[in-house]
């Protein structure tokens, strides 16, 4: 993104935009509803203590403690569930060099023929539409089978290890008929052979989800926290509205640390893979077309 659009993210000005955006997202809409559930809770309680004049006596030293241990929790969840994120996205920026370098380098070579250069070229553009696909849910879409240079075979489960396959054996034919020397072959290898180190790596990060009970342990506290706290307050408005805002802000951590998990989704807050998909596209058809 350009840097104009980062810099319009701070101002002030924009703050209503953002949370406009926000109020549409995955997050928003899940935490919403369990603050919701919450607030019934809360007055719920309130309506018991007003009118049966029955409240709990809790030392709250107690549940100082645990909100502590709570929130460290919640930040270890959090930094680690943006670790798989970040570390997706990194992942995707590598596979976006290496289309690009592939595509230079093919391009160049004077001893190819260039209509096989560009459908090289076209096999490296569908690469990323399927790999975004085989992450997904596994199923080819028509959109993206449109940008093959062949069909692919019926019988093939993993399409990005065919893609590679036919990049391999393309390069595999160049240097045999001598229109590739052996330099020229390795610098073209290694781009190729990253294209497969890159699917590995994400395929590692969907298929190995945080541990069960890493994950189970915070929601169980969490919930033992927000049913004990109202409890042992005075039941007033203003106690109300910031046990709500307290519900809602981690709540929304552990929702978060829960969407961040799964980078490779179609939420709001995945990775961005139809665009950096359809980004790396435009990017070698500029370079097959110069």
């Amino acid at each position: 993104m350009p840097i104009d659009f980062f810099e319009g993210q701070r101002q002030v000005s924009n703050w209503g935009a953002r949370m406009g955006t926000f109020a549409r997202s995955t997050v928003f809409k899940k935490t919403t509803g369990a603050c919701l559930i919450f607030g019934i809770y809360v007055a719920a309680g309130h309506l018991v203590e007003n009118y049966f004049g029955f409240r709990l006596q809790i030392d709250f030293s107690g549940m100082t403690l645990l909100g502590g241990v709570m929130s460290l929790l919640l930040v270890l969840r959090s930094n680690s569930a943006y670790s798989r994120w970040w570390e997706g996205r990194q992942i995707w920026g590598q596979l976006v060099n290496d289309s690009r370098n592939l595509a230079l380098k093919a391009m160049t070579f004077p001893n190819v023929p260039a209509e096989e250069k560009k459908r090289l070229v076209q096999w490296s553009i569908a690469f990323p539409f399927l790999l975004r696909d085989h992450l997904r849910d596994g199923i080819p879409k028509e959109e993206s089978l449109a940008e093959l240079p062949e069909p692919v075979p019926d019988e093939i489960s993993h399409v990005p290890a065919y893609l590679s396959g036919k990049l391999f054996g393309q390069l595999k034919t160049w240097k045999d008929d001598g229109s590739l020397d052996r330099l020229e072959h390795h610098l073209m290898d290694q781009h190729v052979s990253a294209l497969m180190d890159i699917c590995g790596k994400c395929e590692r990060i969907r298929n190995t989800p945080p541990p069960l009970s890493h994950r189970a342990l915070i929601p169980q506290l969490l919930f033992i926290y927000l049913v004990i706290t109202p409890l042992g307050v005075e039941a007033t408005v203003t106690n109300a509205v910031l046990g709500f805002a307290l519900a809602y802000f981690l709540i929304g951590l552990e929702v978060l640390a829960e969407e961040l998990e799964e980078p490779f989704g179609t939420d709001s807050d995945d990775l961005p893979l139809d665009q950096i998909s359809k980004n790396i596209k435009r990017s070698l058809d500029q370079i097959r077309n110069t």
